[in-house]
């Protein structure tokens, strides 16, 4: 019923299947059924109830993230967003729900985005040691500088 669009009915028989057996598919599955009905709060207790179940069920943490961004929670769907990218940490989606969880936030909250020199200098190190890495040559550890220019004390 999900694939169709059915999405009322396909909440009554994961509900049935819940009834019969409380697992994390199942529990999950109606959470996004619940998602897709604009039932953010039900869906936030299902997809809860799945990860009682199983803690690392990424499914079940994604859909906790939607259900709780939906309803304003944005610190927590950061948190379950956190999660869920500690179990795939490739994920560009999962990054991407991340940039955009914390811009709403920020936004919600009236916060500038955090850039420091040394935040900046991190980044593009890293970006340059990955495209080295890439390309099959070795990584060369440089010296440690100490702080960035700005954060020395002369």
């Amino acid at each position: 019923y999900y694939s169709g669009g059915q999405y009322l009915r396909a909440v009554e028989c994961y509900t049935m299947s819940v009834d019969q057996e409380r697992t994390a598919v199942a529990s999950a599955n109606r959470a996004m059924a619940l998602l897709k009905l604009g039932e953010h709060e039900r869906a936030e207790e299902d997809a809860t109830s799945a990860l009682e179940i199983d803690p690392s069920y990424l499914k079940a943490l994604q859909r906790r993230s939607t259900a709780r961004r939906e309803q304003g929670k944005l610190l927590e769907a950061m948190e379950d967003c956190e999660s869920a990218l500690r179990l795939t940490p490739q994920s560009q989606a999962l990054r991407g729900d991340r940039r955009a969880l914390a811009k709403a936030y920020r936004d919600a909250e009236g916060l500038e985005p955090l850039k420091t020199e040394a935040t900046v200098t991190i980044a593009k190190d890293a970006r340059a040691a990955q495209k080295t890495k890439e390309r099959g040559e070795e990584v060369e550890p440089e010296e440690d500088a100490g702080p960035p220019a700005a954060a020395r004390s002369e």
